[in-house]
């Protein structure tokens, strides 16, 4: 398991260069119950001799005590942590509940860290799955289901918006086709929206800044390991690709393909990143002493 986390790594990193990224946010997901502090040495010890590229963390908050928010101010304070991310969804594995997460975003105001949120709700994912699958196949014989994901915009509060390139790059349409190997290899949570207008929405809405950055939950897995839920769909490792292909698809659906919007592609792509506090020790936009600029 050690081997195929370093080698996932030193993939990731490789992939980033690749298209062209040179510092990269990296994710870590400690187990309830489990440090974040242990957490982080552990991927550190593993990352720092196999790496080609900058990079920074951020640390996934999946369970709440009073030494949690002791982590959390060391972590900011002394490794450089500048953000932590929370889960509405996957119930009893990284889930948090409402006051739990209340307290994270306590802390995060505390510390001056970015808040980052899954925003599902876990308990109803749940409960629907049940229903799903027991009636599936007459789901999939007479009608379509259509889930929907609302998006909400906080008027007066500092929001950050962040599409990935699966998202930008292409659609859930993909979820019909013929090809079960196909289909399952763009699972991913939340889901690709069926409707193909989706992606040129989506940049319209980073033209007009009401989208901030884009980045791409780079999350991988092998025909062989989505084929684990080949006879239960809950079972299919949920993620896609997009490390590689993010500046690509960002200059190809947002720039070339269009002429009539005004896409600022190097603060989408790199400059509007300084809301991660990234700045200046290490930032990929900003042209000055110890910084390290993607050019």
């Amino acid at each position: 398991y050690i081997y195929i986390c370093i080698l996932v790594q030193i993939l990731l990193y490789m992939a980033a260069v690749a298209g062209g990224t040179t510092m990269i946010l990296d994710f870590v997901i400690p187990q309830k119950g489990c440090s974040l502090l242990e957490a982080y040495e552990r991927w550190r010890t593993t990352a720092d001799p196999k790496v080609c590229c900058d990079y920074s963390l951020h640390m996934a908050v999946t369970w709440w005590d009073d030494t949690v928010k002791k982590e959390m101010e060391t972590l900011v304070h002394e490794k450089g942590v500048n953000s932590f991310k929370m889960f509405m969804a996957y119930k009893d594995v990284f889930m948090l509940r409402d006051h739990e997460l209340y307290a994270v975003f306590a802390q995060c105001k505390e510390t001056g860290a970015i808040a980052q949120v899954h925003a599902e709700n876990g308990d109803l994912i749940a409960e629907v799955r049940i229903w799903i699958s027991t009636f599936l196949n007459l789901i999939i014989k007479h009608s379509v289901l259509i889930l929907y994901h609302t998006d909400c915009f906080s008027s007066g509060r500092v929001v950050f918006g962040e599409p990935i390139a699966a998202g930008l790059g292409t659609d859930g349409t993909h979820y019909w086709h013929k090809d079960w190997a196909h289909a399952a290899s763009f699972v991913m949570g939340p889901p690709l929206r069926p409707d193909p207008s989706t992606p040129g929405y989506l940049m319209d809405l980073l033209a007009n800044d009401d989208l901030s950055v884009t980045g791409t939950d780079n999350c991988t897995f092998s025909v062989c390991q989505k084929a684990l839920g080949k006879d239960d769909f809950t079972k299919i490792p949920n993620g896609v690709n997009g490390v590689e292909d993010r500046m690509s698809v960002i200059w190809e659906k947002g720039v070339v393909s269009t002429s009539d919007r005004n896409y600022e592609f190097i603060l989408i792509h790199s400059q509007n990143y300084l809301l991660n506090l990234l700045y200046p020790s290490i930032h990929p936009s900003i042209y000055l002493s110890q910084c390290n600029a993607d050019l």
